[in-house]
């Protein structure tokens, strides 16, 4: 098993990057907005007093004394029912309610005579009201009380211009980091759970096959005749010298190409991979062996009211049903022919193996395409009149075990597997292929 590199982690990474932004944008928005709308802003004003006591001693620590004594009682004072009920009477408000005021500190600051009152509520000008009325009406009722020379207010108590609980910046930052860690976390979950072919890794890691060639996307089906200059045609090229080196190892001279779904473009893989061998000056046959649902003289347009079904079924002579297409006219074509009832048993005949046999005396390589693995047998059928088979497979779309599937009911008939080719892929400016496309081709 392939071990995974730093750069594997990276394009993950890359190729989630749509799924982190948004999650983490999300996060962000939720953090710094949606907190404002859920929490309800809580504000803090605070008011200062300084108290003087009238009784006078001569020493200084029992006057220090007398004054720490004096402010804790002035304290206890402020922090009364009397003085709450006056201030709620004036104010017309009721302090002992939490949705308006939630809290009322009295703290006496550390070696000084000065004593600060803190309220806090949830409405910013009634929290500055409130502290300066405490002030106001405790320093009347203490002077009653105490024996005080004066209470003088230091600073008055200000509207508060923003909550105390809303800290935005945090917020944003929290919502940064919690949306990264989860949007990462996720990143690397769906691509554990994602069980499609991605990359010519997953084909050796879970399919112990050789992965022969990449192709990417492209929009004109004969890419390798209407655009032989491009890039895409490039990659069949690449990929026929893939397969040349394949054929002079183990002597091929017939291939099959199949699949395991339906859609991963085996009619076009077999028509471009065929016009790249022919233009190289091979003597190229290509037969369609899919007669259930044939589309590749659709794509060439050219006939089909004569192909292989007529060959097998009507003993009709090869020669007469051969197509011939291309800038020089050396791809040579036979279509599916008339449709049958009974494609399985046509295929399977002596008379299918027998004209495989006299066809390989006239060409030097024969392209089978067929149906795909499934419930039909024609594609495995196909592969035992075959010297070797490559299968295809969509990026990001053909499933593991599709592909396990496909590749078990071939070997059970003995089929030589000679690979697979990694089709439909997306190569991009900023692609999670792009790596792998250009790296595997450098490779080879």
């Amino acid at each position: 098993m392939e071990e995974i590199s730093l750069r594997d982690y990276f394009l993950i990474l890359k190729k989630r990057k749509i799924l982190i932004v948004t999650i983490t944008v999300l996060f962000i928005l939720v953090a710094s907005i949606g907190t404002k709308i859920i929490i309800k802003p809580e504000y803090k004003s605070s008011t200062t007093l300084i108290i003087k006591g009238s009784e006078k001693v001569d020493s200084e620590s029992d006057q220090k004394y007398l004054n720490e004594k004096l402010t804790k009682t002035y304290s206890e004072i402020v922090n009364s029912k009397l003085i709450k009920a006056k201030v709620g009477k004036n104010l017309n408000i009721d302090l002992n309610n939490k949705d308006v005021i939630q809290k009322i500190d009295i703290e006496s600051i550390p070696d000084t005579d000065i004593l600060k009152i803190e309220v806090t509520g949830s409405n910013a000008e009634l929290v500055a009201k409130v502290a300066n009325e405490i002030a106001n009406v405790s320093e009347k009722e203490a002077k009653n009380m105490l024996d005080i020379e004066k209470v003088e207010i230091v600073d008055e108590a200000q509207v508060p211009k923003r909550p105390i609980n809303l800290n935005t910046k945090k917020n944003t930052i929290i919502g940064l980091i919690l949306g990264l860690v989860i949007s990462i976390f996720l990143a690397f979950l769906f691509e554990y759970l994602d069980d499609t072919i991605r990359t010519p890794k997953d084909i050796s890691r879970h399919l112990r096959l050789l992965s022969i060639g990449i192709l990417p996307r492209v929009e004109e089906e004969l890419v390798v005749f209407e655009k032989p200059n491009s890039f895409e045609s490039e990659s069949y090229r690449i990929l026929n010298t893939s397969i040349q080196a394949i054929k002079r190892n183990k002597d091929i001279r017939t291939i099959l190409i199949t699949s395991s779904n339906f859609d991963e473009e085996r009619d076009v893989v077999s028509i471009n991979i065929g016009l790249a061998m022919a233009e190289k000056g091979d003597k190229v046959l290509l037969i369609d062996g899919n007669l259930r649902d044939s589309k590749l003289h659709t794509i060439l347009n050219i006939d089909n009211k004569k192909g292989l079904s007529n060959i097998l079924n009507e003993d009709l002579n090869y020669e007469e049903t051969i197509n011939i297409y291309g800038k020089e006219k050396d791809l040579h074509i036979i279509t599916s022919g008339s449709d049958i009832s009974n494609p399985s048993e046509l295929l399977a005949t002596d008379k299918m193996e027998g004209l495989i046999k006299k066809l390989e005396n006239k060409y030097d390589t024969i392209i089978l395409n067929s149906p795909a693995i499934g419930a039909i047998s024609d594609a495995v059928t196909l592969s035992t009149v075959s010297d070797g088979t490559i299968l295809v497979c969509e990026a990001e779309k053909t499933e593991i075990e599709d592909m396990k599937k496909g590749k078990e009911l071939l070997e059970k008939v003995e089929a030589n597997i000679l690979g697979v080719v990694l089709n439909k892929i997306d190569i991009e400016k900023d692609s999670y292929y792009k790596y792998y496309y250009k790296n595997y081709y450098y490779k080879n």
